[in-house]
């Protein structure tokens, strides 16, 4: 059985799927708003980097708007989706008591470790994106990323609603606790 090899394009680049064009693009920009910021990192730039033509990035994804959303979606719905996998694993153990502040809070930050220690997930590189996002917010930013935490951010404030029952609701939101812990390490407040 012969298998032929790619078909080379005229650089002499293997044409490469759509999904792997999407990819590349995908961590060339998070690459670069990393490095660079939302603002000066053009679409031209970002285009010319990951070796792919502007069509590429508008079919895609539309618009430079669109592209930040799909690299902050990308990497805070497994992150999130870890940090309420875990919430939730460690009510299971606790018999229905409520859980410690510092195990909750442990659970929030370990899972932004284990983002840290794996270079698949994204890695040192996306958080020093998501602390240029919170650094450096746009409105647009601002609003993907109370998207991405809305339900984690529900079921977290819930638990240390639970921990600290001595705290109203309105004090635990308003207060530096939950902000906080919302912004501890992903922020670096």
């Amino acid at each position: 059985m012969v298998v032929s090899s790619p078909t080379p394009d005229v650089d002499n680049r293997p044409i490469s799927s759509p999904q792997a064009t999407k990819l590349r693009i995908l961590e060339t920009a998070e690459r670069l708003f990393t490095e660079q910021g939302f603002a000066a990192t053009s679409l031209r730039e970002i285009t010319a980097t990951a070796r792919v033509n502007l069509t590429a990035v508008n079919y895609h994804f539309g618009s430079k708007e669109a592209l930040i959303d799909a690299v902050l979606t990308r990497r805070l719905q497994p992150l999130n989706q870890l940090r309420l996998d875990e919430l939730n694993a460690l009510e299971a153990t606790s018999c229905g008591r409520p859980l410690s502040v510092t195990a909750i809070l442990n659970v929030y930050v370990g899972a932004t470790f284990k983002l840290d220690e794996n270079p698949t997930s994204g890695g040192s590189i996306f958080l020093r994106f998501l602390g240029r996002a919170f650094t450096e917010p746009t409105e647009q930013v601002k609003q993907i990323l109370q998207r991405q935490y809305a339900v984690m951010a529900v079921r977290y404030k819930h638990a240390l609603m639970a921990a600290l029952p001595h705290v109203s609701e309105e004090d635990l939101v308003a207060h530096a606790v939950y902000v906080r812990c919302h912004f501890l390490y992903d922020g670096g407040y």
